[in-house]
């Protein structure tokens, strides 16, 4: 790609990330990443770290951990790597922390024509998240959790920081279709964000190994900009297989653009693979995050 089309896509990916997160200590490239196409406030497991804090007390055993590798369209250059572990000791507690980095290297300046100046050097962009995590099983199905994030991006000589403090409910009813309920809130300095989301699974009938799940979460970051909102179905062959696929209404300027998520698992004995595919609006393409996962 030559060095106009180049900044022109990255320019652009830029311009969208900021349409799709409100205004107000935004952050450049802020693009959490995504291990499943369902509501994620109900993700549970190791990577609720970075969504909901209540939903780190759903684990396959007492330790979890996962790596994911993302990757964004091929025309922006971005990329970069979440990791997140969580661990449930013999108690009601658990405890969860994660990392993520995202970066667009190598942007070339274009200050006086549409081709590269020779004599400054490019910018590189760089957003890196850390989120400390708590929670607790209550009784009734109830688990509540607390959260810390801080966020810092660089941008050229720019630095921009965010830190926020939240707490998480999720409530897992004993009832056939195991439907939950999930909110996570957090405020602080630059900014706040919102999210609740609700599933339930379906079996058709009781002999068969494979299930049906469906969830809807809806997002967002001061009232009253309006909200993102996710619709997804799922389904489970047992425990080793799971695929989903989902509709994500982003919100802009005077409209929304509707775009796919798709999500698929395979679980080997205590590993987990996974992907996810979700559609950038705009048509820069497709951006995957690849997942391995092990349990202990």
């Amino acid at each position: 790609m030559n060095p106009r089309s180049r900044a022109a896509a990255v320019g652009g990916l830029l311009a969208l990330l900021g349409l799709a997160r409100p205004a107000g200590a935004q952050l450049v490239l802020d693009w959490p990443a995504r291990t499943s196409s369902i509501a994620e406030a109900v993700l549970p497991g190791a990577a609720a770290a970075f969504w909901n804090p209540a939903a780190i007390t759903a684990l396959d055993g007492r330790l979890e951990a996962l790596v994911a590798d993302i990757e964004g369209p091929d025309a922006t250059g971005l990329g970069g790597v979440a990791l997140a572990v969580a661990w449930q000791p013999r108690t009601p507690w658990a405890l969860a922390l994660g990392y993520q980095h995202l970066q667009i290297e190598g942007i070339v300046r274009t200050t006086t024509t549409p081709m590269a100046d020779s004599l400054d050097p490019a910018i590189d962009f760089a957003q890196e998240l850390i989120t400390l995590s708590a929670a607790s099983t209550l009784p009734d199905g109830l688990a509540a959790g607390i959260s810390f994030r801080y966020t810092w991006t660089n941008h050229g000589p720019g630095r921009q920081a965010r830190a926020l403090l939240g707490a998480g409910l999720i409530y897992r009813a004993s009832l056939p279709f195991d439907p939950e309920i999930g909110g996570a809130l957090l405020l602080g300095h630059g900014g706040a964000e919102w999210r609740l989301g609700a599933s339930a699974a379906l079996r058709p009938a009781p002999d068969l190994p494979w299930n049906l799940q469906l969830s809807y979460g809806i997002a967002g970051q001061r009232w009253p900009t309006r909200p993102e909102h996710r619709f997804a179905l799922a389904t489970a062959w047992g425990q080793r297989l799971e695929v989903a696929a989902g509709l994500d209404a982003q919100p802009g300027p005077g409209f929304t653009a509707w775009q796919p998520v798709l999500s698929g698992s395979l679980r080997l004995g205590r590993y987990l693979l996974g992907v996810v595919r979700e559609e950038l609006a705009n048509d820069f393409g497709a951006g995957y995050t690849f997942r391995f996962q092990a349990s202990f």
